[in-house]
């Protein structure tokens, strides 16, 4: 019989090295997909450009400004005053209504000045012959007939009882209360046969056809200021109307603790509309300044470090927008002064701000939302 051929052996040095080597390979090619994705990624990232952001877009054009200081104060009449009774007694008559309107030197109240007035008319009606005593001393007198003590006691007399007369009149006076100035009474809180201590109060009156208002500036501004310029006023009783007003006076003197200054305007008010005690808020016109930047307030972005405005630049045949820092030195709630950070003709970002940074490409829209009545693109 033949013998069968003999297996040849593998030596298991070689079989580690055959599963080492193929270990290596799988290994090596994982890794080297992985680099190979990660490239290929990041070349198309990098060659793909970002979609183009709509935005509406305002070009700089130099303008005129009109500066202006705001302060907040309150209305309170040129003339105003609370009447009060100066002697005590109970109230005889009453000559008014709440809210009437009265003329100077018209009489509003009395109280009982019945001893009063009844001693008043003894005294008058004593003075004819206390005169007639007098000028007859005199007449002794000049004759010899009459020693000069009978003419001071006759001339004592008469001027004793002249000033009992006069201060009868005073308290009788002081008894009533008439109307210092033409104006509008208060409400009435007094009644007849009411007893009023003296000092107490009996209602308003105040003259509403001219106001006034204090405000309160920085003293940093008080070089802005001067007499006799406008002011517009507005309140929220009278909601969009404007109030002609004129600086009066300046305080001339400094709050040390605030660092502020009062200044005073005169408010015309022919019509009454302004009452006393109103919240009301003032803008003090400044000279008008020319040629400057002014911007739409919406088109302005405020960050941590400040103020910024995206400006559109044209880039490799595209629209990019670029942040250019900026100082607004004033503002009025729709419009910005521009001080620093832009240019005359630069074109900038009104609207669809949010998605956007340095380099982004953009495209405008047609509708500008510098027009309010027209409506806010989506972005």
């Amino acid at each position: 019989m033949g013998s069968l051929p003999e297996k040849t052996a593998v030596h298991p040095a070689r079989g580690y090295l055959l599963a080492i080597l193929l270990a290596a390979l799988i290994f090596g090619s994982v890794i080297g997909y992985r680099h190979y994705m990660e490239y290929t990624t990041n070349r198309y990232l990098s060659e793909k450009k970002p979609p183009a952001v709509p935005v509406t877009a305002y070009t700089i054009t130099p303008q005129s400004w009109q500066p202006s200081i705001k302060a907040v104060g309150f209305i309170e009449p040129v003339q105003g005053v609370t009447l009060s009774i100066a002697e005590s007694g109970i109230i005889n008559e009453i000559h008014f209504k709440s809210g009437q309107w009265v003329e100077e030197g018209e009489e509003i109240l009395e109280l009982d000045s019945t001893v009063e007035k009844a001693n008043l008319a003894s005294s008058v009606a004593r003075l004819s012959a206390t005169k007639q005593t007098l000028e007859r001393t005199r007449i002794l007198f000049k004759k010899g007939s009459a020693p000069q003590s009978d003419l001071d006691n006759a001339l004592s007399a008469y001027e004793s009882l002249l000033a009992d007369i006069k201060s009868l009149k005073a308290t009788i006076v002081r008894r009533r209360i008439v109307a210092p100035f033409s104006g509008s009474l208060g409400l009435r809180n007094v009644y007849l046969g009411q007893y009023l201590q003296s000092g107490e109060a009996v209602t308003a009156l105040e003259d509403c056809s001219a106001m006034r208002m204090n405000l309160t500036i920085p003293q940093t501004q008080l070089s802005e200021v001067t007499t006799g310029m406008p002011i517009q006023i507005t309140t929220d009783v009278y909601l969009g109307k404007v109030f002609s007003a004129t600086l009066l006076a300046i305080n001339p003197v400094v709050d040390v603790d605030s660092g502020t200054i009062q200044i005073q305007a005169t408010v015309p008010n022919a019509d009454r509309l302004l009452r006393s005690g109103m919240y009301a808020t003032a803008e003090l016109i400044l000279p008008k300044q020319s040629n400057v930047i002014v911007i739409p307030q919406p088109a302005i972005n405020f960050t941590l470090y400040g103020q910024m405005v995206y400006v559109i630049e044209k880039k490799e045949k595209t629209l990019q927008v670029e942040q250019h820092d900026v100082v607004v030195s004033d503002h009025n709630g729709k419009q910005a002064l521009i001080s620093k950070g832009l240019k005359v003709g630069e074109q900038i970002v009104v609207t669809g701000q949010v998605r956007l940074a340095n380099d982004t490409p953009v495209y405008l829209v047609k509708k500008s939302l510098l027009d309010e009545n027209q409506p806010v693109p989506r972005d």
